[in-house]
């Protein structure tokens, strides 16, 4: 990249940023007009989720955040700050809460929390939805789309000749425990920004041919996944995206070229992912006067420190193994292991057939998929750790990365003997 490159995707990025920042202030805002009476008798209405591994703990504070109504603060400071009703003065209890609006008690009788940190973009579609929806209704809408999505992939590759994405994308999709997220808001909101973004490379795969285009949109999900996303599974949005490129790319490029690809496409995520997020901290405190840096930072430090005083190597070892965990039946591992060994093979194989450049070319940048939910672990060890039981889903890259290098073999191998 050359260095009038770089101004260009700097000015660009930049005008992303504040651009995003403005319209996600504003969206807030907006929904922060509607009546909460509807969306809290909506929540009153609604039956406790009972589904074995649903994430309940952070969609009550999803729904607590959508009908407070914060008395005596502005709109503009309860779209920043953030606030939610908590039965509980020093501890968290969102369940418990929730469990104490469906039977009637007040939101004027509970504690008041602010829960600066996160953008909480969520609320520009759960809000409005409260109004019609129950949470029961919610979750089930969520669900639909992702199913409107995985089928609008399949027409998508049916139409354009190209299934590889689609079954990439699948494949790790059922590593995903994809019950548990249908039964959830929370679950729902990243992989639904994944599969918006995948759907939208395979209608436009001839524009992902274009570099800038590619960096923009690799910015753009990074910034959506900020803005909606309560720190759940986000590496998933750029992985999937990722082995897509991959896998649609039809220019030919050397290893080092391809690598270089890999590595820009991370770093422009990572740029739109952590810069709208650290443009809500700087807003907030700027206008506020409220210490969201302050607290933000602290948190930080510590969801990336290792858990349990362990060295960092070995909390990330040990983080790793509690998200393995979370795959309880066997079938998981006898099919990650089984797919690890015929992707090996598939290597010799494309090797001795196309040679070893030409392989490299193809299945490398691969490998940088494969790594990056291991590499999240390592940085984010602490917060990986407590929370295995959905942090655990990043793992799906890594089978995703596989199967997308199992499918550059086979095309390899096929075109070899045609020739």
């Amino acid at each position: 990249m050359t260095g009038k490159n770089i101004f260009l995707f700097g000015k660009r990025a930049l005008i992303c940023l504040l651009a995003g920042t403005a319209a996600g202030i504003l969206l807030l805002l907006a929904v922060y007009l509607l009546p909460t009476a509807p969306m809290t008798r909506h929540v009153q209405r609604s039956e406790e989720i009972t589904f074995e591994g649903a994430e309940t703990f952070t969609d009550a504070i999803i729904l607590e955040s959508a009908i407070d109504n914060s008395p005596g603060k502005s709109i503009y400071e309860r779209a920043m700050m953030i606030y939610r009703p908590d039965v509980e003065e020093e501890n968290w209890d969102p369940e418990g809460t929730l469990q104490a609006i469906r039977e009637g008690m007040e939101l004027s009788e509970m504690y008041s929390r602010e829960y600066a940190r996160y953008w909480h973009g969520y609320l520009v579609l759960v809000k409005p939805l409260l109004l019609i929806f129950t949470a029961n209704q919610l979750v089930a809408f969520l669900a639909a789309v992702q199913i409107i999505l995985l089928l609008g992939m399949a027409a998508a590759a049916k139409r354009v000749g190209q299934w590889k994405p689609f079954l990439a994308v699948f494949a790790g999709w059922l590593f995903m425990k994809p019950l548990c997220m249908a039964s959830s808001i929370t679950m729902s909101l990243c992989w639904i920004i994944t599969l918006t973004g995948v759907l939208y490379m395979m209608l436009q795969a001839e524009r992902i041919q274009n570099q800038a285009d590619c960096d923009i949109l690799f910015l753009v999900t990074g910034m959506v996944t900020s803005y909606m996303d309560l720190l759940t599974y986000p590496v998933v949005t750029l992985g999937f995206l990722l082995g897509t490129l991959f896998l649609l790319r039809e220019t030919e490029h050397g290893i080092r070229e391809s690598l270089w690809l890999a590595v820009r496409s991370c770093l422009s995520w990572g740029i739109g992912y952590i810069g709208l997020w650290g443009m809500k901290w700087l807003v907030a405190d700027l206008t506020l006067h409220r210490g969201t840096i302050k607290d933000a930072l602290w948190t930080v430090i510590g969801r990336t420190e290792a858990i349990g005083g362990r060295p960092r190597f070995n909390g990330a070892g040990y983080a790793i193994t509690l998200n393995f965990r979370e795959y309880e039946s066997p079938v998981y591992a006898v099919a990650a292991i089984f797919l690890l060994l015929a992707v090996i093979l598939g290597a010799g194989l494309a090797v001795k057939r196309a040679g070893a450049e030409k392989t490299g070319q193809k299945l490398l940048p691969f490998l940088v998929v494969f790594v990056l939910p291991f590499g999240w672990i390592l940085v984010a060890q602490n917060h990986s750790a407590l929370h295995a039981g959905f942090t655990f889903r990043i793992l799906a890259v890594a089978v995703s990365a596989l199967v997308g290098m199992g499918l550059q073999e086979m095309a390899l191998i096929r075109e070899k003997k045609k020739k």
